[in-house]
């Protein structure tokens, strides 16, 4: 094949002459012989399992050869013939080594995600020349999984009308599907829809770029290095791109960005990208989820992201980036998870951070920010506040207790002084708390929440008086606040996982 690939005309040819197959045998197939192809498939799935296959396919059998039509997980043309199979999630255990990809010529629908096939993809999948859903993957997190390895077959490239492929492994482990991602998948023109997540490709072709209609591209999770081949700049149509954990370098071109107009949502974290980031992210005006954490990004937000309206998450933490945080956040007030934390951001926290009245996460740790926390604080809807390890100073807002749905509250490791604020006593929605490592002074606090407060989350701040006597007047309400700490015991995790 390596031959064919080199030589388009070949390559061309080759696929005219395949295609033509099915038209030359497709009338001589009988049901009856592709009946009987299934059951031998179907014969060879003890083999690999434990148990015998599932009794959903007790219809799979000699008994029903006449009668395939009314098989489980069978659909056929109007003249009788196998148009569709779809055994997902049926916890089959077994291989592709006995299916038989020359006898149903018809077939465009191939699911097979969620079991426990094992094993090469064969070169003779080429074969299903009519094919438009091809779902080799796998969207558990239980024991059914789908594990196949060696390379994605060159082969590939002959099914021209494929609009859907997944050979994901959206699980704890993953497919050692390895090598480069053939550039026969170019010869894919009808291609929407392309998951390759968590597999052990090393290599994007440039030939990638030639499936305009994609719209959705996922290789997150692979081995995948170098830079993004500039041809992906003609996926004009992604709505979304992943290409996380992986190890791309360079920076995002420009011309790239510019033309991924439609694009909902962009992971990119956790790889080695580098540069700025560019004015021309204005463009991306439909964008809702931007991950580019953990990469080597540096330079300045740019003030462009004011265009960026939808924007519902953006995780900008653990790279390099410098200057202030730009006041034109602000206005992005769909926000429900900003994290710029482990940067070098400096300068005042913006006070048009208040105006994000849906944030739902504000993760700012680790910078070099200073100045006070807003007062005017008005973001009632956060779970997750952040700000240690910066500089901030001055008091604890005393409008904290505003934040009726605040379970984690991290201000440790800031120059903030003066007395901590009665009123958080009676915050019981607020499970984690730490003002470690300050200029606090006053009576160390015992009423309320802080009645069992560990000391570690009031350690290094020398001026705190201990054994305070609680004045508390709801002191006594705890009990009567249990049902709303546990209405949102999760809703952090919930919004961690928003763009990861």
């Amino acid at each position: 094949m390596t031959f064919l690939h080199n030589n388009p005309l070949f390559f061309h040819l080759y696929v005219l002459l395949l295609s033509s197959l099915p038209l030359i045998n497709s009338t001589s197939i009988s049901p009856q012989t592709q009946a009987e192809s299934l059951i031998k498939w179907k014969d060879g799935f003890s083999s690999y399992s434990v148990v015998s296959p599932p009794s959903i396919l007790n219809s799979w059998s000699h008994a029903n050869l006449n009668h395939l039509c009314n098989w489980t997980a069978v659909a056929c043309t109007k003249i009788g013939k196998i148009s569709k199979i779809d055994r997902s999630n049926m916890e089959i255990s077994g291989t592709l080594t006995f299916f038989n990809f020359y006898l149903p010529p018809n077939l465009i629908h191939f699911n097979l995600n969620g079991n426990n096939f094992r094993g090469p993809i064969p070169s003779a999948i080429g074969n299903l020349s009519r094919l438009t859903t091809l779902d080799l993957g796998n969207n558990f997190l239980d024991q059914s999984y789908n594990e196949y390895f060696g390379q994605i077959p060159d082969n590939i490239g002959l099914i021209s009308g494929l609009q859907h492929i997944n050979l994901s492994k959206h699980n704890l482990s993953m497919n050692l599907l390895e090598g480069k991602i053939p550039s026969s998948i170019g010869q894919l023109r009808e291609l929407q829809y392309l998951d390759l997540t968590d597999n052990s490709n090393s290599l994007v072709h440039s030939e990638l770029g030639l499936c305009t209609n994609l719209t959705h591209l996922s290789l997150s999770s692979n081995k995948l290095i170098g830079k993004l081949p500039l041809s992906l700049f003609n996926l004009n149509d992604l709505v979304g791109l992943g290409l996380a954990h992986n190890l791309f370098t360079g920076p995002i071109l420009p011309a790239l960005v510019s033309n991924w107009t439609e694009v909902v949502f962009l992971q990119l974290q956790s790889n080695s990208f580098s540069g700025t980031i560019q004015p021309e992210i204005r463009l991306l005006t439909k964008l809702k989820y931007l991950s580019l954490d953990s990469n080597e990004f540096s330079g300045e937000l740019p003030d462009e992201m004011r265009d960026l309206f939808w924007l519902s998450a953006f995780n900008l933490s653990r790279n390099h980036l410098t200057g202030d945080i730009p006041w034109t956040l602000g206005k992005l007030t769909k926000f429900q998870l900003l994290d710029l934390s482990n940067n070098h951001l400096k300068e005042v926290m913006p006070w048009s951070l208040v105006k994000l009245t849906q944030l739902q996460q504000l993760d700012l740790f680790a910078n070099n920010l200073t100045g006070e926390i807003p007062w005017s604080l008005r973001l009632t809807g956060l779970v997750y506040l952040d700000l240690s390890s910066n500089s901030l100073s001055g008091a604890i807002p005393l409008e904290l207790h505003m934040l009726t749905r605040i379970e984690i509250f991290n201000a440790s490791r800031n120059h903030l002084s003066g007395e901590i604020p009665s009123t958080l006593a009676d915050m019981f929605t607020l499970s984690s708390y730490d003002f470690s490592y300050n200029n606090l002074t006053g009576p160390f606090p015992t009423c309320g929440i802080f009645r069992e407060a560990p000391k570690s989350a009031f350690v290094g701040n020398y001026g705190l008086w201990s054994h305070a006597e609680c004045k508390s007047s709801s002191t006594n309400s705890k009990s009567n606040n249990n049902y709303s700490k546990s209405a949102n015991k999760n809703m952090v995790s919930v919004v961690r996982n928003l763009i990861n």
